[in-house]
């Protein structure tokens, strides 16, 4: 069964993989090999992406959760995830604890 651990290395794995591509993208944009239009496609699909994950949430075990928000804090506190991404993603972490404390 997935732990907190489980949840921190996913979290952490996911803004680092996130990261290099966008970098990587980035890199290619600046040299003039893609247009600038990819930055915007990247951005969009980061978006579907943390859209992704909070659809999931609900499926996570509370520990698993747990280790994922402090993943992402940490990510977040080097700079690796923006602050809205962080809010938001925050907010729905804590409705869904929140909802599960007073479910049982």
């Amino acid at each position: 069964m997935p732990n907190i651990a489980n949840g921190f290395v996913t979290a952490m794995v996911g803004v680092l993989n996130g990261t290099i591509l966008y970098y990587l993208l980035k890199g290619f944009v600046d040299t003039g090999i893609l247009g600038a239009e990819w930055l915007i496609v990247c951005q969009v699909l980061n978006l579907l992406a943390i859209l992704a994950s909070v659809h999931l949430t609900r499926y996570w075990g509370t520990f698993y959760l747990l280790g994922w928000w402090f993943g992402f804090g940490i990510m977040w506190y080097a700079g690796l995830v923006g602050g809205f991404e962080f809010v938001i993603d925050s907010l729905v972490l804590v409705l869904v604890l929140f909802t599960r404390f007073f479910r049982r």
